[in-house]
């Protein structure tokens, strides 16, 4: 009898522990919401100001991958 006591014990406590850590990500969530958002709005206008940066990190990394491969 003790050994269903234990299981329904362990049980009931991962179920609140569970319940616990998805209260806690939601507010870590809201927490970093605004950071996030200004991080990207930073990013976004950074992008559009520097379209050739678009073009150009993937040719530099090209031509880095193949002189590495020349090496």
């Amino acid at each position: 009898m003790d050994h269903h006591y234990d299981f329904n014990h362990q049980v009931q406590l991962a179920q609140s522990m569970q319940l616990k850590i998805a209260q806690l990500r939601d507010v870590a969530r809201e927490w970093f919401r605004p950071e996030t958002k200004c991080r990207k709005d930073v990013v976004a206008e950074f992008q559009f100001r520097n379209e050739a940066i678009g073009m150009l990190l993937p040719i530099l990394l090209i031509g880095f991958l193949a002189v590495l491969r020349l090496i």
